[in-house]
C-alpha cells in the first residue's frame, strides 16, 4: 500500500503544471543602450550576473515613454570589452534601444497605465524648487526641466516625479549658482511626502576635475517584473558619459535596484 501512495505521489508531482517551474526560472532582461540587468527568480540582478541566463530568440517587448510599441527578438548577449566593458544585446530587426525605446523581455504587459507629462500649473512645483535652493544658498531661479505624473501602484492616485535644474552636463566645468533636483512626490494617508531621489548644488566656478555636472530625466515608467506595479527609470547624464537607474515602488517609497551605464 506504501509503494501505490508514493507512486500515486510521484506521478502527481509529475502531472504539475510546467509553468510553475518555468516561472521560477523566467528570466526578464531589461535593455536600453546596454543590457541594463534584470528580474530573476524573484530578485533583481546586475548585467554581468543575468547574461549568462538571457537565451537568444526571447521576444522582447518594447516601449517609448507614453506607450507600448512592437515586439522584437534578441540575439544572446555580447560582452564588449573596448572602451567601457558591459553587455549589448542585438535584436534581429535592427531594434536600436536607447534613452526612447526600452526592451524588456517579458510576456506580459508593462503599461497598464501610462506616465504623463505635466505641463502646465507648475507654478507649485516651482516654489517647492526655490525652497530648496534658498535652503542650499543657491541663488537662481527655480528652473523645471520636467514633470511626469504616473500612478506607479495602481490605487488611482498619481505619484509625481520632479526634474529641475540649470547645470549644463555638455561640459566639464562647474558654474556657480547652478544645480540639478530630482524630487519624487506621493501621497501617504492625505498628505503629500516629498523624497529627493538626486540633488546638486554648485556654489563656486570650477573647471579641470575629474568630476562634471549631472543633469537627469524620466524616461519610462514600466512594469518589468509582472508584478502590477510600474518600475520608475531615470537617465542621467555628465560629460562624455550617460547612466539608468531603475526604482521599484512600495508603501515605503522609491528604491534604486538596479543602475548601468557608459562613459569615461
Amino acid at each position: 500500500m506504501a509503494i501505490v501512495r508514493i507512486f500515486l505521489v510521484l506521478v502527481f508531482i509529475a502531472a504539475l503544471p510546467a509553468h510553475s517551474a518555468e516561472k521560477k526560472a523566467e528570466v526578464v532582461p531589461v535593455v536600453a543602450d546596454l543590457l541594463l540587468g534584470g528580474w530573476m527568480n524573484g530578485n533583481w540582478l546586475d548585467a554581468e550576473t543575468i547574461a549568462s541566463h538571457v537565451p537568444a530568440g526571447l521576444v522582447y517587448k518594447t516601449y517609448s515613454f507614453d506607450g507600448p510599441q512592437s515586439d522584437t527578438t534578441g540575439f544572446a548577449p555580447r560582452y564588449e570589452e573596448e572602451g567601457c566593458e558591459h553587455y549589448s544585446i542585438d535584436f534581429d530587426d535592427g531594434c536600436v534601444t536607447s534613452d526612447t525605446l526600452l526592451a524588456v523581455g517579458s510576456r506580459h504587459n508593462g503599461m497598464p497605465r501610462r506616465p504623463r507629462l505635466q505641463t502646465d500649473g507648475l507654478k507649485p512645483y516651482e516654489e517647492l524648487v526655490a525652497g530648496y535652493l534658498k535652503k542650499n544658498g543657491i541663488f537662481a531661479e527655480p528652473q523645471i526641466q520636467q514633470v511626469v505624473r504616473v500612478d506607479l501602484d495602481g490605487d488611482g492616485s498619481e505619484e509625481v516625479v520632479v526634474v529641475a535644474g540649470n547645470a549644463d552636463a555638455s561640459n566639464t566645468r562647474f558654474v556657480e549658482n547652478t544645480y540639478s533636483l530630482v524630487l519624487f512626490r506621493r501621497l501617504v494617508n492625505g498628505k503629500v511626502l516629498t523624497d529627493i531621489l538626486h540633488e546638486h548644488y554648485y556654489h563656486e566656478n570650477s573647471e579641470g576635475m575629474a568630476d562634471s555636472p549631472s543633469s537627469y530625466e524620466t524616461v519610462f515608467a514600466v512594469d518589468i517584473n509582472g508584478d502590477g506595479v510600474l518600475e520608475l527609470l531615470l537617465y542621467g547624464r555628465y560629460y562624455e558619459g550617460f547612466w539608468y537607474e531603475i526604482y521599484e515602488f512600495s508603501s515605503k517609497g522609491l528604491k534604486k535596484v538596479l543602475s548601468a551605464g557608459l562613459g569615461a
